[in-house]
């Protein structure tokens, strides 16, 4: 991996990704639902040596958005911050 943008790199990106889901009920009968995804993930350079891994999290009320906001931090892993 390099730091520069014109450096061309062979990486395999592994990435698990798990749900799991809390349903309370209130006193009225009401349900609530959280969910709480992740990801775990590991990056081998071409000779299939470990380079770089870790593990992010999120939560929300929705299953969809909290897989789809645990996979945006495993990006943001490796994007440089940027500002507008």
């Amino acid at each position: 991996m390099s730091e520069s943008p014109h450096v061309k790199s062979d990486v395999l990106l592994r990435v698990s990704l798990s749900l799991r889901s809390t349903v309370s009920t209130d006193d009225e009968g009401d349900e609530d639902v959280e969910y709480e995804g992740e990801a775990n993930f590991t990056a081998f350079d071409r000779l299939g040596d470990r380079i770089d891994g870790g593990s992010v999290s999120d939560s929300s009320s929705s299953a969809s958005e909290t897989m789809q906001d645990t996979l945006d931090e495993v990006v943001h892993h490796y994007l440089r911050a940027y500002r507008l």
